[in-house]
This record gives C-alpha cells, sequence and structure tokens, in this order.
C-alpha cells in the first residue's frame, strides 16, 4: 500500500445487516434518530479502494454507504421487502 492511496471507513459487519437485524429485533420501522446512531456506533475499520471493492465482490452485494445512510436505508427496505 502506498502512502497515497486513499482509505475508506468500512463498517463492519455492513450496515445493511446490523440495520435489518435491528429493526426485526424492534418489530417496527427504525426511525432516522435510530438508524443514524446504529451507524454512528458502528465498527470500522479502515481499506483500501481495492481491499474495499474485494470484499463487496465477496459479500454479493454493496453495503450502504455511512454518509447516506437514512437515504439508502430507505432503498435497501424496499428491496427487501420490508413494509411498515
Amino acid at each position: 500500500m502506498s502512502e497515497s492511496e486513499p482509505l475508506h471507513i468500512v463498517p463492519v459487519p455492513p450496515l445493511a445487516a446490523v440495520l435489518l437485524n435491528q429493526e426485526q429485533a424492534k418489530g417496527a420501522p427504525l426511525t432516522q434518530s435510530e438508524v443514524e446512531a446504529i451507524r454512528d456506533g458502528a465498527a470500522c475499520i479502515m481499506m483500501t479502494t481495492a481491499s474495499w471493492k474485494a470484499v463487496e465482490a465477496e459479500r454479493g452485494y454493496v453495503d450502504i454507504r455511512p454518509e447516506h445512510v437514512w437515504e439508502e436505508w430507505q432503498q435497501v427496505r424496499k428491496y427487501l421487502g420490508q413494509t411498515d
């Protein structure tokens, strides 16, 4: 890894999985403040772009980006058939 290679903050486990688990445990849709609190408390690691892309490829899906957590969570919920 070169010193100029950009690093990305990557939640581990993926935010989509954590949010789905928390919403199922709650038994109701998460609020925006709950989603943001979960994101803010998520364990993260720093990864190079190449490593990050390799993890996504192995996992089979692109995770929710932390900076767009609420908007992307709403899209993931629709895709998974979660209803309000």
